[in-house]
């Protein structure tokens, strides 16, 4: 009987062994299980987004100095083009590494920007069909003429800073001679440049190489020598020595010996014809991807603009009969002052439209030097640093914006409520976030690389949509609200929107239906442009820039779009709308494209 007992008992210690380590491995595979479903994914996501992150940031400290205060250590000073990189680059799959997380099992914070990282790469999928078809030395604002503009304002606040800035100019010419290898590369690949862009690339270098290229150049660097306080005149006098050196002896031959390179590549009889004639419609189409951030095919953007044409030139045209109707008519009274007080004036008038920019931003407004008005547009805002989106710049040229009216719709488009607004409402609330990403992708870096994958239909849709809408509020206070200052405000909105949207429309005739320039003119003509001169100079610039006009314009198209979705969605759910509250939703929401912002919309306003 003990012995049976025994044996019970030892069965017994056995069995209770087997059912605790079974409740143990159970409770261990359920506990990995739960672990693999809600972190897993999330820390593979998260190394994902830190090895991406060094391929989004440019290893250059040129580069890096605008996109952060705190710049990690560079590499070189400037980026140069070698061959075999450019095509490692192209041909790098990071769509295949998203798709192997699962959506499903990242945070929401980490599903979100999954979300805009796969439309970002799935738009880009393509990249390396369309080898050596951007244009860096582009006649109407290349790389050329705008280098000298960036290092214009290239942050600077102390010696070390200044002693960077040399090493950059150092580096100019390896970087020109890379653009020569990438003009090289480009006819090897049977993509030429045509011939009058050629001569006018090989024109601007020579000019870069003349007391206007030395003024560019060395203004720059004085106007930044005035911003170090702790120099000795002997240190400014030292410093201006060796930046003249460098120009003179460095940069002044390397624009020479680019210059020399076109001209060797230069072909004659290379006529300015769109993408339609070198068979690259597909490439158009590419492209009008990237720069508006639509899914529309380009068929249906062209019916888009052109139903929007018609309904703008029937508007234009009333518009036009009820001032005409007028028997004494005044000069319109339009706000006028500095462009300190108009950029007042727009936060005072706008505001209950829009947020007020976040506390301690401030901006200075400068006037284009001299020597830079030809090589600038009529206004540019110069996007913040990640990490440091408080101090902000606007920059004005003088000889393009010439009446108050345009100032005051151009400050708007660059100031309040436009980019400056648009930039640093972003960063300041993605900064005021509570994230749950990795300490190796800070929020600082997540900002930059959403900011470096420049979806500019985004970006320029809404300042489009904001300066069209300042036409409303540019008529002085002191007038009434339905007088012909209004009247003409309102006119003038229209016949803009009108330009934009025929160049957008004509951009698509030129490079996916084959248009001249020939072919414009009754086009143009009936907007009031006729001489030959503006003509072709318009043909040239939509040759140049293939679908720009169309990340402005098409952009503010798929905006209102989503502004009529969020109305819709709202009235659903019986939540109160407001523009207000979709400015601010749009905004938080930061640059991506108009799909994605549809799906923030539906989930945001739950049907």
């Amino acid at each position: 009987m003990s012995t049976l007992r025994s044996i019970f008992s030892f069965f017994k210690k056995k069995l209770t062994f087997f059912v605790i380590t079974l409740i143990v491995l159970t409770v261990s595979f359920t506990g990995l299980q739960v672990w693999h479903f809600y972190f897993a994914d999330n820390q593979k996501f998260d190394r994902l987004c830190t090895e991406l992150a060094g391929d989004f940031f440019s290893s250059d400290a040129f580069t890096l100095a605008f996109l952060f205060e705190d710049a990690p250590q560079a590499d070189v000073p400037l980026p140069v083009y070698d061959r075999k990189t450019y095509l490692q680059e192209a041909s790098h799959d990071h769509l295949s590494e998203l798709r192997t997380i699962d959506v499903d099992r990242l945070s929401e914070e980490n599903a979100l920007f999954y979300d805009i990282l796969l439309d970002y790469f799935t738009r880009h999928a393509k990249d390396c069909d369309f080898l050596y078809l951007d244009q860096p030395l582009s006649p109407t604002g290349g790389v050329q003429t705008n280098l000298p503009v960036l290092l214009a304002e290239f942050p600077i606040t102390d010696k070390n800073d200044i002693c960077l800035y040399l090493d950059i100019l150092k580096a100019i010419p390896e970087y020109l001679n890379g653009l020569g290898e990438y003009e090289k590369d480009r006819k090897a690949a049977g993509i030429l440049m045509p011939t009058d862009s050629v001569n006018q690339v090989i024109s601007q270098c020579d000019r870069m190489c003349s007391a206007d290229g030395y003024e560019l150049f060395m203004d720059g660097f004085s106007n930044h020598l005035d911003q170090v306080s702790d120099l000795s005149e002997p240190e400014k006098e030292l410093f201006e020595s060796e930046c003249d050196r460098i120009i003179t002896t460095m940069i002044f031959p390397a624009y020479e010996k680019l210059g020399d390179t076109l001209l060797l590549l230069r072909e004659e009889g290379v006529d300015e014809k769109g993408l339609f004639y070198s068979g690259h419609t597909d490439y158009y189409e590419y492209l009008m991807s990237l720069k508006t951030g639509s899914d529309k095919s380009v068929a249906e953007i062209e019916k888009m603009l052109e139903e929007r044409f018609r309904v703008l030139a029937s508007d234009f045209n009333s518009s036009l009969s009820k001032i005409s109707e007028s028997t004494d008519i005044p000069q319109p009274d339009i706000m006028t002052g500095t462009p300190e007080e108009i950029l007042n004036c727009l936060k005072a008038r706008m505001r209950p439209l829009f947020p007020p920019l976040p506390k301690e931003v401030t901006c200075s407004i400068h006037c284009v030097p001299d020597c830079l008005l030809n090589y600038t547009a009529p206004a540019y805002y110069f996007t913040p640093q990640a990490d440091n989106y408080h101090n902000n710049s606007i920059y004005i040229n003088e000889q393009d914006i010439t009446d108050d009216l345009s100032l005051f719709t151009t400050l708007a488009h660059e100031g309040y409520p436009g980019h400056m607004l648009q930039s640093t409402y972003f960063l300041a609330n993605e900064k005021a976030k509570i994230t749950s990403s990795s300490p190796a992708l800070t929020p600082t870096d997540k900002c930059a690389m959403r900011m470096a994958m420049n979806y500019i239909g985004y970006v320029e849709g809404w300042a489009m949509y904001v300066e069209l809408l300042s036409y409303d509020y540019a008529a002085s206070a002191k007038d009434p609200v339905n007088d012909l200052s209004q009247k003409y405000c309102t006119l003038m909105k229209l016949s803009r929107e009108l330009k934009i949207c025929l160049y957008c429309m004509l951009d698509i005739r030129v490079h996916y239906h084959g248009d001249e320039a020939k072919d414009l003119v009754p086009y143009l003509n009936n907007i009031g442009i006729r001489d030959d001169e503006s003509i072709n100079a318009i043909y040239s610039y939509l040759i140049n820039e293939p679908a720009t006009y169309a990340s402005y314009y098409v952009g503010f198209l798929e905006l209102l779009d989503c502004k009529s979705l969020y109305q819709k969605y709202c009235g659903k759910a019986g939540v109160p709308y407001s523009d207000r509250a979709f400015h601010e939703f749009y905004l938080k929401c930061g640059p991506c494209s108009f799909s994605h912002l549809r799906k923030r919309i539906m989930a945001f306003v739950p049907d």
